[in-house]
């Protein structure tokens, strides 16, 4: 599913409604990256995720049995910090199939699954895109009840 998670509440965490907050920033790579926060994990075929780049879009999606749904086709947003070193603060709240993604105190993202996912891991990773790598820092990790 990812090249690297660099956060992972692994199987002994499920979340199912929750509040998770995180500061993220390029370290190094491309700018044309990911910045994923996959959630309701139930597999490697069964979870969401929002996520935006280093480049200033972001996404939203949702998987079922490995078929995506897109919530939203990468939409370029002013209210994110871009380039090497910018950091961007990140408020995903989860409330049964209701999903709302902030960045920046913006929402961007106000959305209802189709698929209800039960609780789930919660994964953050960075994707790469056309170069070889992009290193990126997950801070301020903060998963709280809504």
């Amino acid at each position: 599913m990812y090249d690297d998670v660099a956060f992972s509440t692994g199987p002994t965490q499920l979340f199912e409604n929750f509040v998770l907050e995180a500061d993220s920033r390029l370290i190094s790579g491309t700018i044309n990256n990911w910045h994923f926060f996959v959630f309701r994990l139930v597999d490697e075929s069964n979870y969401y995720r929002v996520g935006y780049s280093a480049d200033g879009y972001y996404i939203g999606a949702e998987f079922n049995n490995g078929t995506r749904l897109d919530w939203i086709d990468p939409t370029r947003s002013s209210v994110i910090n871009q380039g090497i070193g910018a950091t961007n603060h990140v408020r995903i709240e989860v409330q049964g199939t209701s999903v709302r993604f902030y960045v920046n105190d913006v929402l961007l993202l106000d959305t209802v699954a189709s698929n209800r996912l039960p609780a789930g891991e919660i994964w953050l990773s960075a994707n790469a895109l056309e170069a070889s790598e992009t290193v990126v820092a997950f801070d301020n990790i903060v998963i709280t009840a809504p």
